[in-house]
C-alpha cells in the first residue's frame, strides 16, 4: 500500500495549498481538483480490496484521474496559484 500512502501524503500537502488560494479560484480550480484527489484516493483504496479482475479497470481509472490532477494541478501552477 505505498501508492495509497504517497497519494494520502499528497491530498494533505495540497489541503494546505487550498487554504490560502485566492477566493474565485478556491471554488472553482481549486474544488475540482479536491475532488479529484479524494477519487483518486478512494479509487485506489478500492483497488486494494477489489479481486484481480476488478483491479486493472479500477487501477486504469485512477491512472486517468492521476493524469487529470496533474493536469490540473500544472494549471493552478501556471496560474501561480501554487508556489511550487
Amino acid at each position: 500500500m505505498p501508492v495509497l500512502q504517497k497519494i494520502s501524503d499528497s491530498y494533505k500537502l495540497w489541503h494546505g495549498h487550498l487554504q490560502h488560494f485566492p477566493r474565485l479560484s478556491r471554488y472553482s480550480l481549486g474544488v475540482k481538483i479536491d475532488n479529484t484527489f479524494i477519487e483518486t484516493v478512494e479509487l485506489i483504496l478500492l483497488a486494494v480490496y477489489s479481486s484481480k479482475e476488478q483491479k486493472s479497470l479500477i487501477l486504469t481509472k485512477a491512472s486517468i484521474n492521476l493524469d487529470s490532477l496533474k493536469f490540473l494541478l500544472h494549471i493552478a501552477w501556471e496560474l501561480k496559484l501554487l508556489d511550487h
